[in-house]
């Protein structure tokens, strides 16, 4: 699968993956497997750094693009509910992760109080 394909032909407004996380996370889906658990963990912290960042001074940034595409994709292939799409969407987000560990773990370390009070 070609992940940065998937990150550069899709745009989803930083605005608009939060809130679309939010009611997605509303849903209270039980978490059944190793991956479907670590996809939650992940994206759950692609949307408080978006949340905390208040995303708005940094919507053109690609780590930034990168999460929130993140995001909206994972809201639209797990609305199909399916193993496969949780598997695929956990790769998608990994790699995001990976791709942006430079930026993601000194922004976590500088912000770890603020991150833990969501």
């Amino acid at each position: 699968m070609d992940f940065e394909n998937i990150l550069d032909s899709s745009y989803c407004h930083p605005k608009d993956a939060v809130s679309k996380y939010q009611a997605f996370r509303n849903k209270k889906v039980i978490i059944t497997t190793e991956i479907v658990k670590n996809l939650y963990y992940y994206t759950d912290l692609f949307y408080k750094i978006l949340v905390f960042s208040q995303y708005k001074n940094h919507s053109d940034e690609k780590a930034f693009r990168d999460m929130a595409v993140g995001l909206c994709y994972v809201v639209d292939q797990t609305a199909k509910f399916s193993i496969f799409n949780h598997i695929k969407s956990y790769r998608l987000i990994k790699y995001i992760y990976k791709k942006h560990k430079d930026f993601i773990e000194p922004y976590l370390d500088s912000n770890k109080a603020m991150l833990n009070a969501f």
